[in-house]
């Protein structure tokens, strides 16, 4: 059974790992406010005692002491690293771009696996300059595949301080963002660049790579639920001549009100600004209710990727991050096609759109050099052949687009065929 994190709270206490066994971690509860300056001041630092990063193969302790910490604050993830550095003034303090090549400064990283079950894992990093980046990566056996860092952008803050004899941070992750499973693990890691490169990690690792996910540390959560469940999120969706709607179960198991905050962000390609739809509504005490979050888009060809927060009296409850779901598909009787050979496509689409709007169907080669194009007539379940041009084969693609009547693309779609010489 899968959970919504922010469904729950945890009460826990630590314990210690043992050097070549290690047991899961047990994430205390702590309800003191952070600053979230990077300093560690608060109490909590000074009262538990820190867990110890080792060689990346666990076998033997790192050159430069880290410490760590990690802890559930308001229903955030809130992890910390105290890195001492002998060379502090060569910290290698670069990258200013968030998503960059962060991991080639000096930095931590902090590695989730909120379902332990699937192979799906979270990796977020943060150098000395607080530059940060993110990503979902997928493990198989064969590799790591990576999304693209730009594409998958996580709620989370974080921040840094740098004294004489160390650099610390600070980062706060809220939990509702994850779905999380009977058994999530994560890993702690640092990447020293002042002086000699030096790798260490709270998990022994076999591989000798952080992305080991297979090796990551269990930690366990003891929880009770929260007042405010969320039961339903219904599907995401983004048509530009009709209104759109997300269906909310939502149960406040508390005797007084409270506050849903639903808000829609929407962005464009290449762009960090967003066009913002929110809504409030008012929960009912001791009561279970259906929300309809309806709203309506101008051109859906102008957005790339959306976030969706719901927020109980300002807390995070849920998040998700996307692009844009696809709504088209072509089907292609075959992927294996002989030149001159006339290719049957079928088009579909999920919304129905203006006559006005139509298809670009196109076939590419190599480096995407264009073979043909043609414009087609809108219409769901559109029927339509390609004709291959004689003399060509090797591997194409039939790419697809809808366009609006300002030309603007509103989905694409694409499907690899392979053509072959008729001898």
């Amino acid at each position: 059974m899968k959970y919504y994190l922010a469904s729950f709270l945890f009460f826990i206490t630590f314990i210690n790992i043992i050097s070549g066994s290690e047991k899961p971690i047990l994430v205390p509860a702590v309800s003191e406010n952070f600053n979230l300056d990077g300093k560690l001041e608060e109490k909590f630092y000074r009262e538990n005692p820190p867990y110890l990063l080792r060689s990346i193969t666990g076998k033997n302790p790192a050159g430069q002491k880290t410490e760590v910490w990690i802890c559930l604050n308001n229903n955030n993830l809130l992890i910390a690293f105290r890195c001492f550095e002998k060379n502090i003034a060569e910290l290698r303090k670069t990258v200013t771009r968030k998503d960059g090549p962060v991991h080639e400064d000096d930095c931590v990283e902090f590695f989730l696996r909120p379902d332990a079950d699937k192979s799906c894992y979270y990796h977020f990093v943060v150098n000395a300059l607080n530059t940060t980046c993110d990503s979902v990566r997928n493990n198989t056996k064969v590799k790591v595949y990576s999304v693209n860092p730009a594409d998958w952008n996580g709620v989370w803050a974080s921040n840094v301080s740098i004294t004489k004899d160390y650099w610390s941070v600070e980062l706060r992750i809220p939990a509702a963002q994850f779905i999380w499973g009977r058994k999530a693990a994560m890993n702690l890691c640092r990447e020293r660049m002042a002086g000699k490169l030096e790798l260490s990690s709270l998990a022994e690792l076999s591989k000798g790579s952080f992305h080991c996910p297979e090796d990551f540390i269990e930690i366990k959560f003891n929880h009770f639920t929260d007042a405010v469940i969320l039961k339903e999120v219904s599907e995401i969706t983004f048509y530009d001549n009709k209104e759109n709607n997300v269906h909310i179960g939502i149960r406040n198991k508390d005797k007084n009100q409270k506050n849903l905050k639903v808000e829609l962000q929407l962005y464009s390609a290449g762009s960090g600004d967003a066009d913002i739809i929110k809504r409030n509504y008012c929960l009912k005490g001791k009561a279970e209710e259906f929300i309809d979050f309806k709203y309506k888009i101008k051109s859906r060809a102008k957005y790339k990727r959306y976030k969706l927060l719901l927020h109980i009296n300002d807390d995070l409850l849920f998040f998700k991050a996307n692009r844009l779901p696809h709504i088209l598909n072509i089907i292609i009787a075959g992927n294996l096609f002989y030149s001159g050979e006339l290719v049957p496509v079928t088009i579909k689409c999920k919304a129905p759109y203006p006559e006005k709007y139509r298809y670009k169907v196109y076939l590419t080669g190599g480096k995407n050099k264009i073979i043909l194009n043609k414009d087609v007539k809108f219409e769901n379940n559109k029927n339509l052949t390609i004709a291959i041009p004689r003399n060509i084969q090797g591997k194409h693609t039939v790419l697809v687009q809808l366009c609006d009547d300002g030309n603007g693309v509103v989905d694409r779609i694409e499907s690899d065929i392979r053509i072959v010489e008729l001898n």
